[in-house]
């Protein structure tokens, strides 16, 4: 272990996972400790809630097909797969369980996808599931270093049910990321709610500050009589008992009373604390972070339904759709599917965002079959070159 603990040298001690004990990817007790920070992040920030909601529910809205390489077609190679791509598993739907995979991914900076398969029988899928990363410690147990390795015999993903410590199948686990820059877990994401505390307690103390607002004193009552000098007469007992009993009686009606009183407000409301300019800058660094622009948030006021179009459009192709690739990739190089005839496929055309393009690229696609055919009677091209001509778009 010496070559491991010098280089992730973060007062680092091992722990012990079933019989054995190995140095884990970082301090386990530091590591568990911001999880549940980030979980109450997501469950008491509305704004945070309501961004990462978002962002799973794009993800959930695309289309998993398995297409042949060659024909672009729907293949139904593998049945069981098929299956569990359409209904992963025995709880949840298939837009449920990307949901809440995306959810987790969001949170904890961390995605572990979990095939369940029968011993012995690589090619066939029982079901998709969706680990919470929270009970998932990554444990890298070889004294190399971890670039001098050629494979990841030495990883090991390790499940805590509360009572024991289980040792997941590698060979079962896609294991996806973000942010994998932290030298002391150097297998494992670094959560984006980690840079983000200082705008998560800006946000908070917002809020509380509003709350103050809201239940400071309305003002302060006082003696309106001056004497021959203009000093102000203090009220005498009988007059003061008088006042504070008006107070606590009138409820929501006006006081009414003889006595020569002055009201001197205290309101201070929040808009003129700035705590509403405040929320709304913090909210768009959390936007930043996460990609999703701040127009498609339902607080955002005065936003033009073109204006909105093109946001959500641009919170597609430029976050949802690569994070998407991302997963597909993932799936395919764990299916191995490099080496078969067919692929999984992403697909979000179905959306309306993108109804404007799939309609503009059908007319584009019919006006360039017009006129290869037109080029391809009169021998001005051959079928290759009409066949080439079809790939450079796509077909």
């Amino acid at each position: 272990m010496r070559y491991f603990k010098s280089l992730f040298s973060r007062s680092l001690e091992p722990v012990k996972f079933g019989n054995s004990w190995f140095y884990p990817v970082g301090s386990a007790s530091d590591i568990f400790k911001a999880q549940e920070n980030y979980l109450k992040d997501f469950q008491t920030v509305p704004e945070l809630n309501a961004i990462i909601n978002i962002r799973a529910r794009a993800m959930a809205s695309w289309k998993l097909s398995i297409q042949s390489k060659t024909t672009g077609k729907e293949q139904p190679s593998n049945e069981s797969l098929v299956r569990i791509l359409r209904s992963p598993n025995w709880f949840q739907g298939q837009g449920e369980f990307w949901k809440q995979s995306s959810t987790f991914r969001d949170i904890y900076g961390n995605e572990f996808l979990y095939f369940l398969r029968p011993t012995g029988m690589a090619s066939t899928y029982k079901g998709l599931f969706t680990i919470n990363p929270s009970k998932i410690t990554v444990v890298y147990k070889s004294s190399t270093l971890p670039f001098m390795e050629s494979t990841d015999d030495f990883v090991e993903y390790w499940y805590d049910t509360g009572n024991e410590k289980i040792k997941l199948d590698k060979a079962n686990i896609i294991h996806l990321n973000d942010n994998r820059v932290d030298p002391t877990k150097f297998l494992s994401g670094t959560s984006k709610l980690q840079s983000l505390q200082p705008v998560i307690h800006n946000i908070r103390e917002a809020y509380k500050k509003r709350n103050v607002v809201l239940r400071m004193p309305i003002g302060i009552m006082s003696n309106g009589q001056s004497d021959a000098i203009g000093q102000a007469v203090p009220m005498n007992p009988e007059e003061k008992q008088s006042a504070q009993t008006a107070l606590r009686d009138h409820g929501q009606n006006a006081i009414i009373t003889n006595l020569a009183i002055k009201y001197d407000s205290m309101a201070i409301n929040a808009n003129a604390m700035g705590l509403f300019q405040e929320v709304r800058e913090d909210v768009g660094r959390l936007c930043d972070a996460f990609g999703v622009p701040y127009e498609i948030l339902a607080s955002e006021k005065g936003v033009t339904f073109a204006n909105l179009k093109e946001a959500k459009k641009q919170f597609y192709e430029e976050g949802i759709v690569q994070d998407a690739q991302e997963k597909v990739d993932a799936l395919n190089m764990y299916l191995e599917t490099d080496k078969k005839s067919w692929h999984i496929v992403a697909d979000f055309n179905h959306l309306p965002v993108f109804a404007e393009d799939v309609k503009q690229r059908a007319l584009s696609l019919n006006q360039l079959t017009t006129a290869l055919d037109k080029a391809l009677s009169v021998g001005a091209i051959t079928i290759e070159q009409y066949k080439n001509e079809l790939k450079k778009f796509g077909i």
